[in-house]
């Protein structure tokens, strides 16, 4: 059972450690994002990636889009449908790769960002 307790102007957050998937430090509940309504509490869209961390990110995609301007026929590089665009780029290196839809990008993510993960969901699909 995960206990909660108050913290300032924030509603109810849980009180636990939680290992950061970027730096690998354990940290205290209270150094995630979470979204807090009518005294219930929500995840926010990565609660496993540290504040600290998550600025850290923030800033890297900033440059990134500042560098690597958005195609303006806004397709796809990987379906070809014209839709709002998100940035790819390596989750370790931060390298960018291009501009994708958010279902190619997150679909890609879920599978790892590797070839290897492709290739399984690839293997999966032949069958």
């Amino acid at each position: 059972m995960v206990t909660k307790r108050k913290h300032k102007n924030k509603g109810l957050i849980p009180d636990r450690m939680i290992v950061c998937r970027d730096c690998g430090i354990e940290k205290h509940s209270e150094n995630y994002h979470w979204r807090v309504k009518d005294n219930v509490t929500y995840k926010t869209l990565d609660t496993t990636q540290c504040k600290e961390c998550r600025s850290k990110h923030s800033a890297v995609i900033f440059q990134l889009k500042k560098k690597h301007k958005a195609p303006i026929d806004s397709k796809c590089e990987c379906c070809g449908e014209v839709k709002k665009l998100a940035l790819d780029h390596g989750h370790t290196d931060y390298e960018f790769r291009g501009w994708l839809c958010s279902k190619c990008n997150v679909g890609m993510g879920n599978l790892g960002d590797t070839i290897e993960g492709l290739q399984r969901a690839i293997d999966y699909l032949k069958k």
